[in-house]
């Protein structure tokens, strides 16, 4: 927990600070963005608002972080926060992989892979990442801060009744580190990124075809 915390909001502090670092380049981009004769292109302008709301998430996120964090601020947060943690999470995961595979060909490009390694690699990313999608809880982390608002509206709707027997139990975090589950976790959502990513080439790559289609 205290890796997951440091290390996260670290990263989360360093995105911010990639895109403050840069305020001609957001000046420039917004205005062009917003101004029809501008010329940018359809795909800049969506680039764009993607940059925008990434920025936004990862704001959030941070605040979010802060609030549920156990180790380096010792806050509980509410359970909304912890919900809404999750689901930022799952949302960045997906932008960042549409965010990826709107410059896919300029990655490809400087990586210069062998092309059966990179076939065996995207293979495999692939096929990880659709067994994650669909056996672990990316979903159910998408709609979390949803279900808790509704969950948290059904409960001051109704009555409860307790027998007053309960016996609750602390959260308990192993000490060390697993590093077979940590680094099973990472190609886990890693490859998530990467379904996103090619889902993302591959729509637009089928768009330009048809484009050209319908243009000769």
């Amino acid at each position: 927990m205290s890796i997951h915390e440091i290390a996260g909001l670290t990263m989360l502090s360093l995105c911010v600070v990639h895109v403050v670092i840069h305020p001609k380049y957001v000046v420039n981009t917004t205005r062009k963005a917003f101004s029809r004769g501008s010329g940018l292109s359809k795909k800049a302008r969506f680039s764009y608002m993607l940059s925008f709301l990434m920025a936004l998430a990862f704001i959030l996120m941070i605040v979010s972080s802060i609030s549920i964090s156990q180790v380096v601020f010792n806050n509980r947060g509410t359970i909304f926060m912890k919900h809404l943690h999750r689901m930022l999470a799952a949302l960045l995961l997906l932008m960042v992989g549409i965010h990826l595979g709107l410059h896919y060909k300029m990655i490809a490009r400087k990586l210069k892979m062998n092309k059966i390694v990179s076939i065996i690699m995207i293979a495999s990313a692939l096929i990880f990442g659709i067994y994650s999608l669909s056996t672990g809880k990316y979903i159910s982390y998408l709609t979390s801060a949803v279900s808790s608002a509704e969950e948290h509206a059904s409960f001051q709707g109704g009555r409860g009744q307790g027998n007053g027997n309960a016996q609750g139990s602390g959260q308990r975090y192993s000490r060390g580190i697993d590093f077979a589950k940590t680094g099973i976790t990472v190609l886990s959502y890693g490859s998530i990124i990467y379904v996103f990513c090619f889902a993302t080439y591959a729509i637009e790559s089928g768009f330009k075809k048809k484009t050209k289609q319908i243009l000769t």
